[in-house]
């Protein structure tokens, strides 16, 4: 278990405060000659400063239930993306939706591990989809909005297959909104980024579509040799900078 040192030491430069005071100044709990030793002090600690339990290394009551919604986040989503092409897309989105919102939830509490940063990221993307499928057109930015937070997760996973997929589908929603230049940026990317013929393919083919609507020159940029290529990085970085449009 981390000492209550270890979980208040990282908070003193969000107050200003760079460096250690003298031991004599310092507060009785980071001296240890006075520490709440069990769970629940720390747990009332953490209460009392609105921090996450984790940073006092303890547990609060969620977190069994959490770890559960965790262990079959995946299978939720596989199901939903069948369920979405199967034509039951509200099925879809009404599975989607508690599991994203949990997600949610926990990582504004800053609780999230980098391997639930992946699922939290599949499920905006997979909702945004299921969405955008489901929306009038005049609330597609709904849609939009949730695959353009699971590119923003996206960007920062170091996954670049992940990411050429995410750009794909943002790509496919921007252009159903009708902001077809955004769009075309996205899907360039996307062509460049992806590793496979099928990514390749796949992007290169909504590409068209979105030129075709933007009424741009039907160009496909040559496609990254290798996926973690860093101008093929810099080039989606870019254009997910730009405002969509």
């Amino acid at each position: 278990m981390r000492t209550l040192r270890d979980g208040l030491e990282p908070l003193r430069p969000c107050h200003g405060l760079s460096g250690l005071p003298s031991r004599d100044h310092q507060p009785f709990p980071t001296t240890r000659r006075r520490t709440p030793g069990t769970s629940p002090g720390h747990r009332h600690i953490a209460c009392a400063l609105r921090l996450p339990f984790h940073l006092f290394g303890v547990t609060d009551a969620d977190d069994a239930d959490f770890a559960a919604l965790v262990q079959f986040g995946d299978s939720v989503i596989r199901l939903a993306e069948i369920a979405r092409q199967s034509g039951w897309v509200v099925e879809a989105v009404n599975d989607l939706w508690p599991l994203a919102a949990r997600l949610e939830a926990r990582a504004a509490e800053g609780r999230l591990e980098r391997e639930t940063l992946y699922l939290l990221a599949s499920a905006r993307l997979a909702l945004g989809v299921s969405l955008g499928t489901v929306l009038p057109e005049e609330r597609l930015p709904s849609a939009v909005a949730w695959t353009g937070k699971a590119l923003v997760l996206a960007q920062h996973l170091d996954d670049d297959r992940f990411l050429a997929g995410t750009l794909r589908m943002h790509g496919n929603e921007l252009r159903k909104a009708g902001r077809v230049r955004a769009a075309a940026a996205r899907l360039e990317s996307a062509v460049a980024l992806s590793a496979t013929p099928a990514g390749q393919g796949a992007a290169s083919a909504l590409l068209a579509r979105a030129a075709g609507d933007a009424g741009l020159p039907n160009s496909s940029p040559k496609p990254s040799k290798a996926a973690g290529s860093g101008s093929a990085r810099g080039l989606a970085a870019n254009c997910c900078s730009t405002p969509s449009r």
